[in-house]
C-alpha cells in the first residue's frame, strides 16, 4: 500500500526503512527486523518486497510517462468501509481542491482526463496525471488499514463519448479491459495498485 499510494502522489523514487536490520537499542527490540535479519540473512519481507519491486518494473516506464505531469489525487470514500481512517477523512474534508498546495484534482480538470467518477466498497485513492499528449492515466489504490485484510472493489466511469477500452495493468502486466457504457471494475487486493489507462475510441 505504501508503494502505490507513493505512485498515486506521482513519486519516482522510493527508499526502504530500513534494509539491514540495526543493532537491539531503544527503537529497535531484538524481535524487530528489516529486510536482511542482523546475521545477514534476507528475511520474508525482503522476499515480499522483491516481489513487489518486480512488479513496479514492469509498468514503470509507462508510468514514467505519465508522473511527470501529476495533477492530484482524487479520494474515494468506500461505501462498505467501517471506520475510515482518519487521514483519510481529512484528505475528504479538505474544503477548496484549487488552493495551493492542495493534494485534490479538481472535478473539471479530472473529468477533461476522461474519468468522469469513481466509487469504491472500501477506501481508495486515484493518482491521476497525463502523458505529454494530454492522455490521462490513473493509479488506482486500495488506501485502508491492511491489518484488517480488506478487498475492494473499484468502479471507474469514463466519459463513453471519447473512451471505450483501458489499458489496466495488474501485477505489472498490461491488459486491455472492454469498458460498458465507460465503466471499469477493478477487484484490488490488500493494499493492491493499478495504474490504469483509459483508451480513445479509435
Amino acid at each position: 500500500m505504501q508503494m502505490y499510494t507513493l505512485l498515486a502522489f506521482g513519486y519516482d523514487s522510493v527508499s526502504f526503512f530500513c534494509y539491514g536490520t540495526p543493532p537491539v537499542g531503544p527503537e529497535f527490540t531484538t524481535s524487530t527486523i528489516a529486510l536482511v535479519d542482523r546475521n545477514g540473512n534476507t528475511t520474508t519481507a525482503y522476499n515480499d518486497a522483491k516481489k513487489l519491486m518486480t512488479e513496479v518494473k514492469k509498468f514503470s516506464h509507462t508510468y514514467m510517462q505519465f508522473n511527470d505531469n501529476w495533477s492530484g489525487i482524487y479520494p474515494v470514500a468506500g461505501t462498505n468501509a467501517s471506520g475510515t481512517r482518519a487521514d483519510f477523512t481529512l484528505l475528504e474534508d479538505w474544503s477548496d481542491v484549487e488552493q495551493m498546495g492542495s493534494p485534490l484534482i479538481s472535478s473539471r480538470r479530472m473529468g477533461r482526463l476522461g474519468l468522469t467518477s469513481a466509487t469504491a466498497t472500501q477506501d481508495a485513492i486515484i493518482g491521476c496525471m497525463e502523458d505529454n499528449y494530454g492522455n490521462g492515466g490513473f493509479m488506482v489504490v486500495n488506501y485502508n488499514d491492511t491489518v484488517k485484510n480488506l478487498g475492494s472493489t473499484v468502479t471507474m466511469n469514463f466519459d463513453s463519448t471519447k473512451f471505450d477500452s483501458a489499458w489496466v495493468y495488474i501485477d505489472g502486466v498490461q491488459t486491455e479491459v472492454a469498458l460498458t457504457g465507460g465503466k471499469l471494475t477493478l477487484q484490488l487486493d490488500v493494499g493492491e495498485g493499478v495504474f490504469v489507462i483509459p483508451v480513445k475510441k479509435a
